[in-house]
């Protein structure tokens, strides 16, 4: 086995390797939330997967409408919006659904995709913070009975 010295590697290397590393980050991320995953609905492990699989698919269909975009239009997918995308599918899906000329339709809908671009954002720095807060401020610690319990000791009585 044989060891990499530092010195050996040129810097401009690693700094694409860690430009592209947080390319997947960012992609990651944007797949949770554009998807709504923070939090996963289902209780088994097997429904688990399965819900994971569908978002997986739904983003895969979401990218390569994005993709085939791009081409059409000539621009990177990484320009476009994931989330004008989004908006521009579900605002054309009923009217693909609806009409015959299909064709004409989705080439207005490629066209919409590519019109809401990412802006250039070279070298931006982005703190690490959480700007989510809990969806529940209050949570059930004891089993429900016993609040019902305590809520009916507390009622004034007439």
């Amino acid at each position: 086995m044989t060891t990499v010295i530092a010195s050996m590697i040129p810097q401009k290397e690693i700094a694409d390797l860690y430009w592209a590393r947080w390319n997947c980050e960012l992609d990651i991320r944007s797949i949770k939330h554009s998807l709504h995953m923070n939090v996963l609905r289902c209780k088994t492990s097997e429904m688990v997967r399965k819900e994971i699989w569908c978002h997986t698919l739904a983003w895969n269909l979401l990218r390569g409408t994005m993709v085939e975009s791009a081409k059409r239009n000539e621009v990177l997918p990484r320009q476009l919006s994931v989330s004008g995308a989004m908006q521009a599918i579900e605002s054309f899906t009923l009217a693909m659904m609806a009409i015959e000329g299909g064709q004409t339709l989705y080439d207005a809908m490629l066209t919409t995709v590519s019109a809401d671009r990412v802006g250039n954002r070279p070298s931006r720095l982005e703190p690490r913070l959480k700007k989510s807060r809990p969806a529940w401020v209050h949570q059930m610690r004891a089993p429900r009975n016993s609040y019902h319990r305590r809520l009916a000791s507390q009622a004034v009585r007439p």
